[in-house]
């Protein structure tokens, strides 16, 4: 029994379009797989955190600029705001969860009840903390960057 050529030619081109959005899935199912790592990187906190001088000077002068009005910059002593000093152990080295903070406390607070953190903001006579939603992700890294280092 022959095979019309167009019967032929149809299963061929069903198989390849198949072929073709197997191999779719798999290329979307491991982008998908490197975002969760990704995700789970910048969520896994600041233990041997990795930062350059760079990203140090980066930070200073975000620091500078968004965090100098509240906190000193000795990050040892008490201003409008806290000290940073102990900041990420206070965190539990989540850096994911400080991010999301540092952009919008109120916020943060509404959604995340923490004991600690409504015990600052009492100590502090609740002074509002402005709303950074500008900061990018990689000036928060800076921030923290910054942070880390001069407190060492």
């Amino acid at each position: 029994m022959k095979v019309p050529f167009h019967l032929l030619l149809n299963s061929i081109s069903v198989f390849f379009v198949g072929t073709v959005i197997m191999g779719s899935l798999l290329i979307v199912n491991d982008l998908r797989q490197v975002q969760r790592e990704e995700q789970e990187q910048i969520t896994c906190g600041v233990i041997g955190y990795d930062y350059n001088n760079e990203l140090v000077a980066q930070g200073d002068n975000i620091f500078g600029l968004a965090c100098a009005t509240c906190h000193a910059k000795s990050m040892v002593t008490d201003a409008t705001g806290p000290a940073l000093a102990d900041m990420m152990k206070h965190w539990n080295y989540d850096t994911l969860a400080l991010f999301s903070y540092i952009q919008n406390a109120a916020k943060y607070m509404e959604h995340h009840p923490d004991s600690r953190i409504i015990q600052v903001h009492d100590e502090y006579q609740q002074v509002t903390k402005p709303v950074y939603k500008n900061l990018t992700l990689e000036d928060l890294e800076a921030i923290v960057a910054y942070v880390i280092e001069v407190t060492r």
